[in-house]
């Protein structure tokens, strides 16, 4: 979506204090600099975008299929060395950990026949019969969370097949509850808007009509200004065409601020004119600059998420256009370091003196950790 800068709309005389402007005119002014902020981060999350893209695709992926890789060759060239006469016994457990571990830690085994065998060869427990449990279990505890089946325990070869299925029931069911809240909300303001007397309904439906009439007016007014067949400047043709679409589709938004903007830009509208706009005027205005405030909100935060979920970041502090791509350098740089790591670690088993005292490093770095499994840094904000 393409949003417009901050506006310059302000009321009062330049250098003025709010003291000396009515409470709703103090309220237009708050309102348009607030709705300049909420347009200012969605061109933020614009801007940012193409660039997140193209060190993400170019660099990051690369960089994980690289690493995804590294480490299957490591696993399988650690079960390989595993039968390697020259190992004594403890170091046979060692490389026995050391498969299970990163074996372990991989979403693929069930698609990875070599790596499930090796997997299984080190490991006190089957991969599948393991899997099965780890999935039966999960769904139980889903089942009860979501209140209804999810199908057969077969259906499942993982947890994350399950949790897919389980997100997508989930989603379903939230949108379903929302569309019977708000079916619900429209019934009471249907009862309410019935037992409203009649007068006061009336007085409401006037001041609608009256705030549709100025938009109307405004509209009118614009469309008058830039209709393309009255133009015969090619270039500007073009370019009130495309402003007439803009004004089109503001107008059937709403979108009262914008259509300010373009009559101050063609002139049909000054400071002055502004400040001569009366406080009935302003009130009605300003009810749509809050309708529109809260869209605008809105529409930040599900550009927070669409970003956050499309590239499944999972930052500790609040994602911003300005930290995204500063968390996404700290990331490259860190799986390019994890890779580095994976490559120096298979170089190693080339020569038994060196891979010898490579394990008993690892070891060592077991026994320091207090537990019988090492592992690859994996701690990420992705």
């Amino acid at each position: 979506m393409s949003v417009s800068p901050t506006s310059a709309i302000v009321l009062g005389a330049s250098g003025s204090s709010d003291a000396q402007l009515s409470r709703e005119q103090q309220t237009f002014n708050t309102l348009v600099g607030q709705i300049g902020q909420r347009r200012e981060a969605l061109l933020a999350w614009e801007r940012v975008v193409p660039d997140f893209q193209q060190a993400f695709s170019g660099q990051l992926l690369p960089l994980r299929e690289a690493a995804d890789a590294l480490s299957r060759r490591l696993i399988l060239a650690l079960d390989a060395e595993f039968d390697n006469a020259a190992l004594s016994s403890a170091d046979r457990r060692t490389v026995s950990s050391l498969v299970a571990s990163l074996a372990g830690e991989r979403g693929d085994l069930s698609d990875d026949e070599a790596l499930k065998t090796a997997f299984n060869r080190h490991s006190a427990s089957d991969y599948d019969e393991d899997a099965a449990e780890e999935v039966a279990t999960m769904k139980a505890e889903l089942e009860e969370l979501l209140g209804q089946s999810l199908g057969r325990d077969e259906d499942f070869r993982s947890t994350g097949e399950l949790l897919r299925h389980a997100r997508r029931l989930w989603t379903n069911q939230q949108a379903q509850e929302a569309a019977r809240k708000e079916a619900r909300a429209e019934r009471r303001a249907e009862r309410a808007k019935a037992k409203k007397p009649a007068a006061s309904l009336q007085r409401r439906e006037a001041l609608q009509a009256e705030l549709n009439q100025s938009l109307r007016e405004i509209y009118r007014k614009l469309a008058s200004a830039l209709h393309p067949d009255r133009e015969q400047d090619p270039e500007l043709k073009l370019r009130k065409t495309a402003m007439l679409q803009a004004v089109n589709q503001a107008y059937d938004k709403q979108d009262l601020l914008h259509l300010l903007e373009v009559q101050m830009e063609l002139q049909q509208l000054d400071r002055n004119g502004l400040n001569d706009l009366g406080d009935d005027r302003l009130r009605h205005y300003n009810k749509l600059l809050r309708e529109q405030l809260e869209e605008l909100e809105q529409e930040v935060v599900q550009a927070e998420g669409q970003f956050a979920n499309g590239y499944g970041i999972r930052p500790l502090q609040r994602l911003t256009p300005e930290t995204a791509l500063a968390l996404l350098r700290q990331e490259i740089a860190r799986q390019a370091g994890i890779n580095s790591a994976i490559e120096f670690d298979l170089a190693q088993l080339g020569n038994i003196k060196l891979f010898k005292q490579w394990l008993k490093e690892k070891k060592r770095r077991m026994k320091d950790a207090g537990r019988e499994r090492w592992e690859l840094d994996a701690g990420s904000a992705y």
